[in-house]
């Protein structure tokens, strides 16, 4: 949605910001540049430290360059924020993925995979129409304020609802460590259980080295 929201101010925005529609469409850019290195720095990144910690550090760090993007006071700085906010907003686009490959298995997996994409297609046509809504109220800059808002939801949402999916890190390392110590405590009251039978079990009598019938008790 942050892609082309705010294209149908472009007049507007040439205007305030003293410079060409092609200098405007040079934020564009600048996003999707952005956009393309943040999955490849953050995706191997989620790889090694766990998926919650940059999700949340690239949401709140998109948030605030939105929200920066939306006081930008020439096109240079403009176009700087613009990939800022394309590079940590990659975040949600690139790890969001992992944790959907991470947690559900088979025919879920594949739905939620469906969804993404369904939404990743769908997003490019509704932001312009969306965006034009809002620039009639309230202008171009309306548009990355309303970008801040719904990315303050999206981050905050995630931070409740998004645990550590990655294995072997975090939340997903105690609870294995949980269900080890949950099955060890269950095999040992097994045995336990059996005890008894097994102390009560005798032995045959001896027999005699010659005889292959055993040897009387005296």
């Amino acid at each position: 949605m942050a892609t082309d929201r705010y294209l149908p101010a472009l007049p507007q925005m040439t205007g305030d910001l003293h410079t060409d529609a092609s200098g405007v469409q040079l934020t564009l850019t600048a996003f999707l540049i952005g956009v393309g290195l943040g999955q490849l720095v953050l995706g191997p990144l989620s790889g090694r430290c766990g998926r919650r910690v940059p999700l949340l550090a690239g949401g709140v760090a998109c948030v605030v360059t939105t929200a920066f993007c939306a006081l930008a006071p020439s096109l240079e700085w403009l176009v700087a924020l613009r990939f800022v906010q394309g590079f940590s907003g990659a975040a949600g686009v690139v790890i969001g993925r992992a944790v959907i490959a991470d947690v559900p298995r088979g025919e879920t997996a594949a739905r939620l995979f469906g969804v993404v994409m369904a939404l990743t297609g769908l997003a490019p046509v509704v932001a312009p129409v969306a965006g034009g809504v809002v620039i009639e109220n309230g202008g171009w800059r309306t548009v990355f304020w309303v970008l801040a808002t719904a990315t303050v939801l999206a981050v905050a949402v995630a931070a409740v609802a998004v645990p550590e999916s990655l294995p072997g890190t975090g939340a997903v390392r105690e609870a294995r460590s949980r269900r080890r110590g949950a099955s060890w405590s269950a095999a040992s009251a097994r045995r336990r259980s059996c005890a008894p039978a097994c102390t009560s079990w005798s032995p045959a009598p001896p027999r005699s080295p010659r005889s292959p019938w055993p040897v009387p008790s005296p």
